[in-house]
């Protein structure tokens, strides 16, 4: 009965309200989420060291490259077509559910077991640390469950079922930091990295629980048969999403490879690592906001109410980036304090920090204006035009900056690839939104 009141409260028919609800669920989940990251890291740093800090860095890194390269955009997908599909084609949606649901089970296996055989190479050639294989292996499975947690949480999204969300956010939280720093306390870099994977584990049961309940409330159910249906759903939109995040996870993790393979490069990788922290905090409340706003869109997309989706895109872009823009000047200000407590070998990191801080803006001006190329489904447009150029100029970047000013020059690079892609993604946007396209002219004018 509770429940069912509440379900009344939070299923409103206007955007401040749906807005609202998903925003509140979405802290919830984000809070632990990110909030239990945070502490492992701080208590990884102060437990283990700079330098082993930025080993558990480089490999959590590893672990996250891989798991949004063999995701395929599954996560996005779902997003994207369960909200624009639920309410007027539930045959449909569930069929997009289902290869969703087959690809990331596939690919995640598959890569978590590549992981486990090639991690001898990876520790030994790759990142010059032969005693990082055992850590790297014991991390595994971290692949595999964070590959389908994506798309679990991508469908939970679209079904704007953000409840669910949240409740695998503080129980996914909350085993996250007993289980890592009970490991660093007792078997230490290996525990810690141990304790990923059981955390991983742990959050993929309760979203599994949550989508399934879900899906039966709405009428829908994950259909693995019809995916020959959904062909041009994967040629259209998937494959290039997929490219995209084949090209931007390894750009930026053969970046930080560029700076530990420096002399001091692990020490450097915790600065860059503890900056990173800091700048995932400023872009935690934008992020949700762009999350709960990618749903709302589309589903007002595939209701064709062209105005309360001008309203939506507009709102939620001054808001993210007021909301960014405030954020950063205040870590700005506190920075030296909040890099101390990573420990106080980590005062140095300030300039590293300011240089993300500014990324920071480009980075949500570019997210919030991606709404338009999502909508569109203008994928292949995204990848070549915004998403790959962005990574080279990375990449590229780094090769020149991180040899002479180490985390500093990474984070430079970093910046300056933001920049780049916030204004190649808002001329896509204009591009888009010419009157003579047939829909974006009429969705992206504010008046």
């Amino acid at each position: 009965m509770i429940r069912n009141l509440w379900s009344s409260l939070i299923s409103p028919t206007s955007l401040r309200l749906r807005f609202g609800s998903g925003l509140v669920f979405s802290v919830v989940a984000a809070g632990f989420n990110s909030g239990s990251t945070l502490l492992v890291n701080i208590f990884v740093a102060n437990l283990l060291g700079r330098e082993t800090f930025g080993e558990f860095a480089i490999i959590q890194n590893t672990l996250l490259t891989l798991a949004t390269v063999a995701t395929l955009a599954t996560g996005i997908t779902a997003t994207k077509y369960v909200a624009e599909f639920r309410s007027i084609d539930k045959p449909k949606t569930s069929r997009v559910l289902g290869v969703c649901s087959a690809l990331s089970i596939g690919m995640g296996s598959m890569f978590a077991l590549s992981l486990l055989i090639g991690a001898p190479f990876l520790a030994t050639v790759v990142l010059k640390a032969g005693h990082l294989t055992l850590g790297i292996r014991l991390a595994a499975l971290v692949v595999f469950f964070t590959v389908h947690n994506f798309y679990q949480t991508g469908a939970l999204a679209g079904l704007e079922h953000y409840s669910g969300i949240a409740r695998a956010g503080v129980i996914g939280g909350i085993a996250y930091l007993v289980v890592c720093v009970a490991g660093a306390l007792i078997w230490g870099r290996e525990g810690a990295l141990a304790g990923l994977s059981i955390a991983a584990g742990i959050q993929w049961l309760s979203l599994r629980y949550s989508l399934r309940r879900e899906t039966a409330r709405q009428e829908l159910f994950v259909d693995y048969r019809g995916w020959r249906d959904e062909r041009e759903l994967i040629v259209k939109f998937a494959l290039p999403a997929a490219l995209s995040g084949c090209s931007s996870m390894p750009a930026l993790w053969l970046a930080n490879a560029v700076l530990v393979r420096q002399a001091g490069g692990y020490s450097q990788m915790a600065l860059y690592a503890a900056a990173t922290n800091l700048r995932i905090v400023v872009l935690l409340l934008p992020n949700l906001l762009n999350n709960v706003g990618m749903s709302v869109l589309n589903n007002v997309r595939g209701l064709g109410n062209l105005k309360q989706f001008r309203k939506a895109f507009w709102s939620n872009l001054a808001l993210t980036a007021g909301v960014t823009a405030i954020s950063a000047i205040v870590m700005t200000a506190v920075g030296p304090y909040a890099l101390v407590i990573f420990g106080r070998r980590f005062e140095g990191g300030y300039p590293v920090l300011v240089a993300l801080m500014v990324s920071t803006i480009f980075e949500i001006l570019m997210q919030a204006t991606y709404q338009i190329v999502l909508t569109h489904g203008k994928m292949w447009l995204s990848f070549f035009a915004v998403v790959f150029p962005r990574d080279l100029l990375v990449v590229v970047l780094a090769f020149v900056f991180a040899p002479k000013s180490g985390a500093l020059g990474l984070a430079l690079a970093y910046t300056c690839g933001a920049a780049f892609g916030a204004t190649a993604t808002a001329l896509a946007a204009l591009f888009l939104s010419r009157p003579r396209a047939n829909y974006a002219g009429s969705l992206v004018s504010p008046a």
